[in-house]
């Protein structure tokens, strides 16, 4: 009986502990810049997570700070646009294009897919700091066609 509860409180230890451990790692809802100002085209980030195309050594998605690229939604489409980063080691430039946006309502997290401009050996990591351009012509143009949909 004693091996028995003993093995029950480790179980359930287990159990707590791993709870615990993935609501530690469960990133926090994206800040969406893109709220405060729409004509904002260019801002940094912080990267929380990159998840890398297990297919395709190029393509990513990452999980942003925060955002200025809006994701499809309320009849406007997604933004499309780039990050990038300067490594500290030799001042290269490693630029990913986004293609995709995708808006996870649950979680509140905007997901940034797309692919890396080439390979430079060298990939983003959790903590960098990046720089984000959204295409301004395309947003600007998304937005006057969304506009001029409300007023038909």
């Amino acid at each position: 009986m004693f091996t028995n509860l003993r093995y029950l409180k480790l179980r359930q230890l287990h159990f707590i502990s791993r709870n615990l451990l993935m609501e530690t790692v469960k990133p926090q809802p994206t800040i969406k810049d893109y709220y405060n100002d729409s004509y904002l085209c260019t801002s940094f980030s912080r990267i929380i997570q990159v998840q890398k195309d297990e297919a395709s050594p190029l393509k990513a998605s990452i999980i942003l700070e925060r955002t200025i690229f809006h994701p499809q939604g309320g009849g406007q489409p997604s933004d499309e646009g780039f990050i990038e980063l300067k490594t500290p080691k030799n001042d290269k430039l490693i630029k990913f294009i986004v293609k995709e946006l995708i808006a996870d309502r649950e979680s509140d997290i905007i997901l940034h897919k797309g692919e890396y401009a080439e390979d430079y050996g060298v990939f983003f990591e959790p903590n960098d700091e990046v720089k984000l351009t959204v295409n301004e012509e395309k947003r600007r143009l998304n937005a006057r066609l969304h506009s001029a949909g409300h007023l038909i």
